[in-house]
C-alpha cells in the first residue's frame, strides 16, 4: 500500500472501548455497595464497575472515582480481604491508566500481578497482560507488546475466557498488521469471526481490519468483500462509515479505478467532517491528495495536499500539548511523594529523640546526613527523568516537521506549474511531494531509522528542490562498502537540516558549478558511522550575514548538535564543521562531519 493506514488499530480500539459514549452515574451504585460486608461478591462488584469506567477512557472520570477505588483498596487491606486487595490494586491501575498517571498505573498493576499470580487468579493475569499491551502501545515497544498479547492470549485459549480472548485476540491482530505479519492478522481475524455469540459490534472492526490485511498482501478481491461486511454492519449499527469508506476508496485507487476511488474518498469526507476526528481526516486528505494526481487534475491536488500538511501540523500540536502536560504532571506527583517521605522521616527522629537522647542525637546526625544524601541523589534522579522526558519531546517534535517554508514554497512551486500548462512537470513534482510527505511522517514517529530510509528520505527532499531551483546545483548521495544501510541507523530528520543549510546559504548564492556531495561511511564495523555533508558553496564566512537573518538556519547546526549530545552522552555521537578551502587560500566551500555512535 502507498498510504499510512490508520484503521487497523484505532477502529479496534474504537469498537472495544466505545470512546463516544457517556459513563453511567453508578454514585447511588457505589454507596450501596460499600454498606454492605467486604467480601469477593462485593469486591467483584465494585471492579465490575471500576471496569465499565476504564473502557470509556476520559480523564474526568477517573479523577471523579479513584477517591471510591482507594477508599476500596483501604477497607478490603484494613479486613484482609486478599481477593479485594488485587480487585482494588487492578481498578486503580485502570483509573490511574486514564487520568494519565502511567508510573502510578504500573506500580498498582505490579501489586495486582503478584497478587494473582500468588492465587492463581487466571482472568486477572489474562486481564493485567492485556493491560500492559495496552499502555505499551504508544511507546511503540511493538515486540514486547506482542509477547505480552500472545501470552494472554494463549491463557484464554487455555481456560476457555472466550470474552476476553475475542479483546485480546482483535488488538493482537491489530499489531500484527502493524509490524506487517498480515497473514497472522488474517488467521486471528478468521478465528474471532467462528467464536459463537461474537456481536455484530466486534464484527464491524474485525471484517475492516482483516480487510487491511488482505489488501495489503494483493487479496483485492476478498479485501473488498471484508471491507463491504464491515460497511454494511457499520451502517445497520449506526456506526461512522467514514473510515471504512476511505479504506474501499485506497482499495479502487490500487486497482487504478480512479472515478469509483474519487467518489468513494468524497463520500469519506462527507463523513469524516462530522466526527472531527483529525487522524482519519488527514488521511483521507492525503488519499485524495494521490487520486487527485493520479487523474492529473492538478489543482484538486494541489488543494488536498496543503489540507494534509494542515491536518498534520495540528496532530503534531496536540501531541506535544500531551506530552508536555502528562510530563508536568509527572512532575508534580513527584513532589508530593519527596513531600510526603520528608514528613515521615521528621516524625520517625522525633520519636527516636524522646526515647534517649544521646542515641537519638547520634541517630539523628546518621540519618540527617542520609536523608540528605538520599534526598539529593533522589531529587537529581527525578531531574534528570524529567529533564530526558522534556528532551525526547522536543527531539520529537523538531523531527515530526520541516521547515514550513519549504512545504509552501514547494506547493506554490506547483501551483505556479500547473498556471503554465506544464502539467508533466507539475504531475511529476506533486508525485515525489506526496512521496516526501508521507516518507516524513513515517520517520517522525521514529527515534532511529535506517541509512537505507535516510537515503531514500534524502534523495527525494532535494529531488524537489532541485526541481524548485531549476535544477541549479547537481547533488549525489552515497554510501561507502562498509556502511550496512539496512542495519546501521541514524536520527531521523538530523540531515535534512544540515543539507537545506548547504544549499540555500551555501550554494545557492554562488556563481558558476554548484555541487553538494553526501556520502555515508565507517571505517569498521566497531566505529561510528560517519555522514559527510559537502558544498563547493561559499562558506560560512561569506553567509554569516545572511544566516542571522534567518533563525531557522542559523540554529540548524546547534539543533542537531544538541539532539547529538541528547541521544549519546557518552560523546560517541558528535559534530564537526570544517571550512574547505583552495589552493590560493579562497573559501571553496564547507564540509559537515556527523558522527552516529551505533551504541547510542
Amino acid at each position: 500500500m502507498n498510504s499510512k493506514r490508520l484503521p487497523i488499530l484505532s477502529l479496534f480500539i474504537l469498537f472495544c472501548f466505545g470512546l463516544n459514549a457517556q459513563t453511567p452515574n453508578y454514585d447511588s451504585t457505589f454507596t450501596a455497595l460499600f454498606k454492605t460486608e467486604d467480601d469477593s461478591s462485593r469486591a467483584d462488584k465494585l471492579f465490575f464497575l471500576f471496569d465499565d469506567m476504564y473502557l470509556y477512557e476520559t480523564e474526568s472520570t477517573a479523577q471523579l472515582y479513584l477517591p471510591l477505588a482507594k477508599k476500596m483498596l483501604n477497607e478490603a487491606t484494613k479486613n484482609k480481604n486478599t481477593y479485594g486487595i488485587g480487585k482494588a490494586n487492578q481498578a486503580l491501575a485502570y483509573l490511574y491508566k486514564n487520568n494519565r498517571q502511567f508510573d502510578m498505573a504500573y506500580k498498582h498493576c505490579a501489586i495486582a500481578e503478584k497478587q494473582w499470580a500468588r492465587s492463581g487468579y487466571i482472568l486477572g493475569q489474562a486481564e493485567l497482560k492485556f493491560f500492559r499491551a495496552g499502555m505499551m502501545v504508544g511507546n511503540r515497544e511493538q515486540e514486547e507488546v506482542v509477547v505480552l498479547l500472545e501470552d494472554a492470549l494463549n491463557i484464554c485459549r487455555t481456560h476457555h475466557l472466550n470474552k476476553l480472548y475475542v479483546n485480546v485476540a482483535g488488538f493482537l491482530s491489530a499489531n500484527y498488521g502493524k509490524m506487517g505479519k498480515y497473514e497472522k492478522t488474517i488467521a486471528l481475524c478468521k478465528e474471532i469471526l467462528s467464536i459463537p455469540g461474537i456481536t455484530q459490534y466486534r464484527k464491524f472492526g474485525v471484517y475492516n481490519d482483516m480487510g487491511i490485511a488482505l489488501e495489503s498482501i494483493g487479496k483485492y478481491k476478498e479485501a473488498g468483500d471484508s471491507y463491504n461486511a464491515s460497511l454494511q454492519l457499520a451502517k445497520e449499527l449506526g456506526l461512522s462509515t467514514g473510515a471504512v469508506i476511505g479504506n474501499l476508496a485506497s482499495l479502487a485507487l490500487t486497482e487504478k479505478k480512479l472515478d469509483l476511488a474519487l467518489s468513494l474518498a468524497l463520500e469519506a469526507e462527507k463523513d469524516l467532517e462530522k466526527s472531527g476526528h483529525l487522524e482519519y481526516l488527514f488521511n483521507n486528505a492525503e488519499l485524495l491528495t494521490r487520486i487527485y494526481t493520479a487523474r492529473k487534475e492538478f489543482d484538486n491536488a494541489l488543494k488536498y495536499s496543503k489540507r494534509t500538511y494542515q491536518f498534520n501540523d495540528s496532530l503534531n500540536k496536540l501531541e506535544r500539548q500531551s506530552e508536555y502536560m502528562n510530563l508536568d504532571k509527572k512532575y508534580q506527583a513527584g513532589l508530593k511523594d519527596k513531600t510526603i517521605a520528608e514528613q515521615k522521616s521528621a516524625l520517625l527522629e522525633e520519636e527516636k529523640r524522646g526515647q534517649l537522647l544521646i542515641f537519638s542525637i547520634v541517630g539523628l546526625v546518621v540519618v540527617s546526613v542520609f536523608s540528605g544524601i538520599l534526598f539529593y541523589t533522589n531529587r537529581k534522579r527525578k531531574e534528570l527523568k524529567l529533564n530526558q522526558s522534556i528532551s525526547e519531546s522536543e527531539m520529537k517534535a523538531l523531527r515530526a516537521q520541516m521547515n514550513p517554508h519549504f512545504m509552501f514554497n514547494s506547493l506554490n512551486a506547483i501551483q505556479q506549474m500547473v498556471m503554465n500548462n506544464e502539467n508533466d512537470n507539475a504531475f511529476r513534482y506533486l508525485d515525489t511531494y506526496s512521496k516526501l510527505t508521507r516518507q516524513i511522517l513515517e520517520n517522525s514517529e521514529k527515534k532511529w531509522i535506517t541509512v537505507k530510509d535516510e537515503m531514500k528520505f534524502l534523495e527525494l527532499y532535494l529531488e524537489i528542490e532541485s526541481l524548485r531551483f531549476e535544477h541549479a546545483f547537481r547533488y549525489k548521495i552515497e554510501a561507502s562498502d562498509e556502511v550496512m544501510p539496512n542495519s546501521d541507523r541514524i536520527p531521523a530528520m538530523v540531515v535534512q537540516p544540515i543539507v537545506e543549510n548547504a544549499i540555500k546559504h551555501g550554494l545557492l548564492r554562488k556563481d558558476g558549478d554548484k555541487n553538494l556531495l553526501i556520502r555515508f561511511d565507517r571505517k569498521d564495523e566497531k566505529s561510528p558511522l560517519e555522514v559527510v555533508v559537502e558544498d563547493n558553496g561559499l562558506g560560512r564566512a561569506a553567509t554569516l550575514t545572511e544566516k542571522k537573518e534567518s533563525d531557522h538556519h542559523s540554529m540548524s547546526l546547534g539543533i542537531t548538535e544538541n539532539r547529538l549530545q541528547l541521544l549519546d552522552a557518552t560523546g560517541g555521537s558528535r559534530m564537526e564543521v570544517e571550512d574547505l578551502h583552495s589552493p590560493d587560500g579562497n573559501a571553496a566551500g564547507t564540509r559537515v562531519h556527523i558522527y552516529i555512535s551505533q551504541n547510542a
